[in-house]
Order: C-alpha cells, then sequence, then structure tokens
C-alpha cells in the first residue's frame, strides 16, 4: 500500500461557519510550480476580508473578481486547455470546483475556510506493510 506518493503533496485543513466541521484533505501534484499554484489557492481561502474563505451563499462581486483573476493567472496549470474560451462565471465555478478538492465542499458556503496548509515533497513513492501480530 502506498502510503506517501511521489511528487509535492499539499495537506490542507479548513472549517466553515464559526469554525465548525473540521476537514482535512490531501492532494499530491507532480511539480513545484503546481504546489505553488494550489498553496497559492489556499491563501485566497483563508479567513479574511480580502479573501474567499467563510462567504456565505455566492462570492461577492469583488470576491468574484479575485477568483476570475486567480483563474486566468494560472491557466496554464488550472485549465487543462489554454486557449478554451470561458467566461467568467465559468471561471469562478471552477475556482470553486478546484477549491474544494483541498477544502471539501458546503452545503451553505460558496468557500470553507483553509485553516492551515503544508506542503511536503517525496522524490519516492514510499510504501507501507502492514504487520499483524497472532
Amino acid at each position: 500500500m502506498v502510503a506517501v506518493k511521489k511528487g509535492y503533496t499539499l495537506t490542507v485543513v479548513s472549517w466553515e461557519n464559526d469554525a465548525d466541521n473540521y476537514n482535512t484533505k490531501t492532494k499530491t501534484v507532480d511539480t513545484i510550480e503546481e504546489a505553488k499554484v494550489w498553496w497559492n489557492m489556499m491563501q485566497l481561502c483563508s479567513n479574511g476580508s480580502e479573501t474567499l474563505g467563510n462567504s456565505y451563499g455566492e462570492f461577492s462581486r469583488k470576491q468574484q473578481k479575485i477568483a476570475i483573476d486567480f483563474m486566468n493567472e494560472n491557466r496554464s496549470i488550472l485549465i487543462p486547455l489554454e486557449d478554451r474560451i470561458v467566461d467568467d462565471e465559468m471561471l469562478v465555478d471552477w475556482f470553486c470546483d478546484l477549491a474544494g478538492e483541498l477544502l471539501g465542499h458546503s452545503e451553505y458556503y460558496a468557500c470553507r475556510v483553509m485553516d492551515s496548509c503544508k506542503v511536503t515533497y517525496s522524490p519516492v513513492d514510499i510504501e507501507v506493510e502492514d504487520v499483524k501480530f497472532s
């Protein structure tokens, strides 16, 4: 069983509302550039006045612009078909879907809050074996 995959692994702890419903998710990517983009996305989802985390319902216009700008700046890494024509609404939806891979999704919030985001690197898959004693 592979315990740690080869590559850059992001481990994200998130919550919603008043620090309720904690969640931990991981994602492993191949390059440090891709890891940095995902890390930057998580920073946008922290809990603050200029961030997207803990947004009840839908994003405000200002928050939509943050998500749109981020997606446009990182198209080559986050959107497989770079030259695909997309509108702003689609970019916001993709942002929420992608962020949800590490934050999880909420029934009531457009974006959960990133509490912490740690990046680790392993040059090889690390396998572990269960040891059972009788």
